[in-house]
């Protein structure tokens, strides 16, 4: 995106007619939303619900999907009506410590205006460097990355204060023809009624004026629909849409499971039978609501919703849920609920507050025309949440290893469990690596090509592999078998998130991204710490037995 292309530069004097007004303008209350948010609009590349759109413009400038209480929708329809009010608006969200002090701005500020970003020369700066940088197929830096998505930043706010809006005119005539925008219809036969039905839309939104919003609001969607015909996304499909919008599914996902691993927690310490069933309802409950928004969201995308790092986080958590259930029903064990009830709810929190892109998006075209895709990705992110149910089962074996020795009956059975469990994750990533070299053909012409991708997939394989064979032939025993299971998902999270997150590199480009280095580091340093305790915990208590054994008096021959 070149700063030409975002006319940023431009805006330098522009900025300086805004009033010097450094709180959000009076925003309208009361009014009815719901015609305009069932208005369809064309944005990324598909037909989405007015509602959605503006939920991932205002998300993509401000950094969430509301701006001081009020929703989306009303936010951008106020930076369409009421444009001039909001270039000195600090809405533009500029986080990056580096980056602020590089800027010479505050950095316990994380909003800024975008007259203030506009004019800070050293941002021009960095912005021109990363498209040149671009152009020149050269790595960007870190501060040329976080200038680069302030300048997206600036230019979807830009684009709306200049007039620009959304594409919300279907094409007349041509069902797969592009929507435009209301200042590119002169031609149209039936521009002088849109336009109509928009400006007094507009005046009713500035005055406040709910009576008249309403009835504005409402004839121009009927246009709307009236000039998309038969093409036109149903009714149905947009209040579906609007409805996975607003309950969330995926944030109830992971309330229910946060209160599973309450509920089995209690059950552990109290020992009750009536806390393992409230246990299994609300794990049940959790996988509930992420099979329901998975649902959902495919029948909103017209696709399995597995194409970016958003989605399969969501499959991957969501997937340990329902590897619990099954495993307590065939193996009676109130440890898999609560250790997948936490495992879930920390990975549907994470796709919930890191500032991953939730859009539901076209797919690349590399990624069109197959549904190898959907069965690869399904199977190894489930693979993933398998190994990931070990690695949460395998740190209570380490505990009751080193915690609490006597306990051997019970690390047996967490250790049977445990076995299991890599078995099954086992199973789902060699299929998911088989259904991935299928894909691959069919996508690039070719099985196999050792991508940084496929190779740390196969590594991931040869490690859970390696661990069950030790198992087998007796080279590793229980505590053994529990500090390999936490090693080997470290693989399986240089997989998923170290190849797209830190090598960025490889075939599978379109996943790529940056940041949360620090929190991995945190955790892999976390996980060492466990494990180094462990094993010196364990030692000694190993020590200590043998000493008992061998002070211990002997028994005569006779009295044995």
């Amino acid at each position: 995106m070149t700063c030409a292309r975002l006319g940023i530069i431009p805006l330098l004097g522009v900025g300086a007619l805004a009033a010097s007004v450094f709180a959000a303008p009076p925003l309208p209350e009361g009014l009815d939303l719901r015609h305009v948010a069932s208005i369809a609009v064309q944005s990324d590349g598909r037909t989405a619900a007015f509602d959605t759109a503006a939920r991932q413009a205002v998300r993509h400038v401000c950094g969430r999907e509301h701006w001081q209480g009020h929703d989306a929708m009303t936010v951008v329809l106020s930076w369409t009506f009421a444009r001039r009010d909001w270039l000195e608006v600090p809405c533009i969200k500029v986080e990056h410590e580096p980056l602020k002090i590089a800027l010479n701005l505050p950095v316990e500020r994380r909003h800024f205006s975008l007259r203030e970003l506009s004019m800070l020369e050293p941002l021009q700066r960095l912005i021109v460097a990363a498209d040149e940088a671009r152009h020149a197929d050269r790595p960007l830096d870190a501060l040329q990355r976080q200038a680069d998505d302030v300048a997206g930043r600036m230019g979807a706010l830009q684009h709306f204060l200049s007039g620009g809006g959304l594409a919300l005119v279907p094409p007349a005539g041509d069902p797969n023809g592009a929507y435009v925008r209301l200042d590119e219809i002169q031609h149209r036969a039936d521009a002088g009624a849109l336009h109509a039905a928009w400006t007094q839309t507009g005046q009713a939104f500035v005055r406040g004026d709910a009576v008249a919003f309403d009835s504005a609001s409402r004839q121009l969607g009927q246009l709307l629909r009236s000039a998309g015909g038969a093409a036109y996304p149903s009714p149905t499909h947009l209040a579906r849409e609007i409805h996975y919008n607003r309950v969330h599914p995926f944030r109830w996902a992971w309330i229910a499971s946060a209160l599973a691993m309450v509920l089995g927690l209690a059950g552990m310490y109290l020992r009750r039978a009536r806390w393992d069933a409230l246990t299994v309802v609300a794990t049940a409950v959790g996988c509930g609501f992420f099979l329901y928004g998975f649902v959902l969201r495919w029948l909103i995308a017209g696709r399995a919703p597995l194409s970016n790092m958003y989605e399969s986080l969501v499959m991957f958590a969501g997937s340990i849920g329902l590897f619990a259930l099954i495993f307590y029903f065939v193996f009676r064990q109130r440890v898999a609920l609560t250790v997948a009830a936490a495992l879930s709810a920390a990975g549907l929190i994470l796709a919930d507050v890191l500032p991953l892109d939730a859009s539901i998006r076209t797919l690349p075209p590399v990624l069109r025309n197959t549904a190898w895709l959907t069965i690869h990705v399904l199977t190894i992110m489930l693979g993933y949440g398998a190994a990931a149910l070990s690695m949460g089962v395998a740190h209570v074996q380490l505990g009751l290893h080193t915690l609490a020795p006597q306990r051997v009956a019970q690390a047996k059975e967490v250790l049977r469990l445990n076995y299991w469990i890599m078995l099954v994750a086992v199973i789902f990533l060699t299929a998911g690596i088989v259904f991935g070299a299928v894909w691959a053909n069919a996508s690039w012409g070719r099985y196999w090509g050792w991508d940084p991708k496929e190779t740390w997939s196969l590594i991931t394989l040869f490690g859970y592999l390696g661990v069950l064979h030790a198992r087998f032939t007796g080279w590793l025993r229980d505590f053994g078998v529990a500090v390999a299971s936490i090693v080997c998902f470290q693989l399986v999270l240089m997989t998923y998130y170290g190849v797209n997150y830190v090598l960025g590199t490889g075939l599978h480009s379109y996943g790529f991204g940056a940041g949360g280095l620090g929190w991995i580091a945190a955790y892999l340093g976390v996980e060492c710490a466990v494990i180094f305790g462990a094993i010196l915990r364990y030692r000694a208590v190993s020590a200590r037995a043998d000493s008992s054994a061998r002070t211990m008096p002997r028994v005569p021959a006779l009295a044995r």
